[in-house]
């Protein structure tokens, strides 16, 4: 995975066929048509490789081999199961390794689970299991349990700290999970442990809770940790928590939830300086590789993120901040030399991108700083109402290995946050719902000779694309939407050549496309809708020169988009959708001879298919969505033809 930890491993299909030839009958993998034939009473492994229509379709015969050490069923029943039947768990007691992910939607698991004493693999993954029977603890040589997408899940076992063997608790949906069990520390083993919820502890609470304090002793954890509900924790169990000793997490989290009962009942200022202290003593090692924080409400961060540095956290590859409403200053991480991947999402009082590791004008004297920002590859500034920009009069970085910037949601912003010129290695840039960035007199956006995708949405101030876009010759997508006063696209034959997908939407006073239309010979996808003062049946003879050698195309929007594929003799896929005012398709969509798959999709006004998709001999599967007017019945002649016909997602018989 992301963290160097290894999840799988996948058997050529030679050793796996060895494999099985060696283990002979002591292993088969089972089809439920097979009826249980393959199925010895000495035989120790068994897998399902077809979904089970019910539980009860388990082989009978599968019951009389009590030595069974290894039971995987990993497919869904096609009906609902609510509860894993006892017979299924209390006949093999000497099972090593159980595997039941969605097998359904399994509510309870039987007590008998408890008899399983020689068990070392559980996987419950993907089921609706809310708690379990108190003697699941009795699975003392329990290493891994895995609990995956188990969203109803509200407790686990509180007597957990008596499975002693166990390695991994894998669980990934907490939304209900109020707390972990009690003496959660004495699981020393623990090497997994991706979530831990800090429990409220007071007078009225009904159960028993791991403190944070708890994860003292687990030094043995490793992959990635999020430590949740940190507004129940104290100072004090902050520091006992000794996050410094596992040197094997590779990414720690910290969230705090913002709707907790105890913020309302607290001043802000109280709340700001808890959770100051609180993350003072949550200082992780110096190897981390990502760092998540969430909800943290104080508004200056701990000294050790403060003076954060290569010598600190150097190989950091990837931190967010969200949600951190009080945050006024960042961490100086503008030096960490392994950060690649930077996310700063509704930070509501951030003002300046500060330089807080060096002064503004350093003196003639002094060495000339570190660079900044060395590595960073990404680079996401999301929902900043009051954000501005980098401060005024300090040193830009120059983000030498940027190749993605996304700007969104920041109302006060009135120019890029950095300049871009000579960002040759930029990729992407997306920029949204920025009301007052004009970016149309930016002079900054030049040398972007690896952009490729660029997106511009919500910008009412831009009224032409910056000239620096010139520059962008490699430009594969460009979307625009939401910028009402953008009147024209420039003559930019250089840049469109390369274009392979154009999306305009939404720009209520957008006149003119470039008239250099049938430069645009790279291009497979076009979709131009809502754009009311735009005569797009001016461009029908560029449009007619566009796609001859493409062989697949998007088309939508806009009918007279129906011109652009005439002359695409070559074309095997094409999808027309969300063109509200088509009413007919052309005849000449019979002369496509190439056509293996047409697709058209939300084109409501559709009365009908042409006479012409006789003509389409290649066609091997048509699929219409949301066109209510097309009666197939009357059109099956036409297409009867066609091997693979769906009507909204239903398969049409051509008997």
């Amino acid at each position: 995975d992301d963290y160097g930890e290894i999840k799988s491993f996948k058997l050529p299909a030679l050793v796996h066929d060895l494999a099985k030839s060696v283990a002979g009958t002591e292993y088969a993998a089972l089809d439920v048509d097979n009826n249980g034939k393959d199925i010895s009473k000495h035989i120790y492994h068994v897998s399902f490789c077809s979904s089970l229509s019910v539980s009860t379709d388990v082989p009978s015969s599968l019951f009389k081999a009590v030595d069974l050490r290894t039971l995987f069923i990993p497919v869904k029943c096609w009906q609902e199961v609510r509860y894993l039947h006892e017979k299924l768990v209390s006949s093999f007691k000497r099972l090593r390794a159980l595997d039941l992910h969605n097998f359904g939607i399994i509510e309870e698991v039987p007590d008998s689970i408890g008899e399983l004493n020689h068990l070392r693999y559980l996987d419950l993954s993907m089921n609706r299991i809310r708690k379990f029977p108190s003697s699941i603890t009795s699975l003392l040589n329990l290493q891994t349990l895995k609990l995956l997408n188990c969203e109803a899940l509200k407790e686990l076992p509180a007597d957990m700290r008596n499975m002693i063997s166990l390695r991994h608790i894998e669980i990934n949906c907490t939304a209900r999970l109020t707390h972990m069990p009690s003496q959660m520390g004495s699981l020393t083993h623990l090497r997994s442990l991706p979530v831990f919820v800090v429990g409220m502890v007071d007078a009225s609470s009904t159960y028993s809770c791991s403190a944070l304090s708890e994860l003292h002793g687990l030094n043995q954890l490793r992959g990635k940790l999020r430590i949740s509900n940190l507004d129940n924790a104290s100072a004090s169990d902050s520091n006992k928590a000794i996050l410094m000793n596992k040197q094997y997490l590779q990414a720690l989290e910290l969230a705090w939830n913002q709707d907790s009962p105890r913020k309302y009942a607290r001043t802000y200022d109280g709340i700001s300086k808890e959770d100051n202290v609180l993350l003072e003593g949550l200082q992780p090692h110096a190897n981390l590789k990502e760092l998540f924080l969430n909800g943290y409400a104080g508004s200056d961060f701990p000294e050790w993120m403060m003076k954060i540095g290569s010598s600190l956290t150097p190989q950091l590859v990837k931190m967010s901040l969200s949600d951190c409403n009080k945050c006024e200053r960042l961490p100086a991480f503008t030096q960490l030399p392994s950060l690649k991947i930077l996310t700063l999402r509704n930070l509501q009082a951030l003002v300046y991108f500060h330089n807080s590791s060096h002064p503004s004008s350093p003196s003639l004297s002094a060495p000339p700083p570190p660079p900044r920002f060395p590595s960073l590859e990404q680079l996401s500034l999301i929902h900043m109402p009051k954000f501005l920009g980098w401060e005024p009069q300090g040193i830009v970085p120059l983000f030498p290995c940027l190749t993605k910037l996304i700007v969104g949601n920041c109302p006060d912003l009135e120019h890029l946050p950095l300049p871009l010129q000579n960002f040759s290695k930029l990729e992407m840039l997306k920029i949204q719902w920025c009301p007052k960035l004009d970016l149309s007199n930016e002079k900054d956006m030049q040398g972007l000779a690896s952009l490729h995708s660029l997106i511009l949405s919500g910008l009412p101030e831009l009224k032409s694309l910056p000239k620096g876009l010139q520059d962008a010759t490699a430009l594969q997508y460009l979307h625009i939407e939401y910028c009402k006063n953008l009147e024209s696209l420039p003559e930019w034959p250089e840049v469109f050549s390369s274009l392979r997908e154009l999306d305009i939407s939404c720009c209520s006073k957008l006149l003119n496309l470039s008239e250099k239309m049938q430069g645009l010979t790279a291009l497979q996808k076009l979709k131009i809708e809502k754009c009311p003062m735009l005569d797009l049946s001016r461009y029908k003879e560029e449009m007619k020169a566009l796609f001859t050698h493409d062989q697949s195309l998007k088309i939508s929007g806009d009918r007279n988009l129906l011109e652009a594929p005439q002359n695409a003799t070559a074309l095997k896929y094409l999808s027309i959708e969300s063109c509200e005012n088509l009413v007919t398709l052309p005849e000449w969509l019979g002369d496509i001879t190439s056509l293996e798959e047409l697709e058209i999709s939300d084109c409501r006004a559709l009365q009908g298919l042409p006479n012409a998709m006789q003509h389409l001999t290649a066609l091997r599967k048509l699929d219409i969505r949301g066109c209510p007017l097309i009666n197939i019945a009357e059109d099956f002649q036409k297409i009867k033809h066609v091997p693979e016909i769906y009507v909204d997602k239903q398969w049409i018989a051509n008997a």
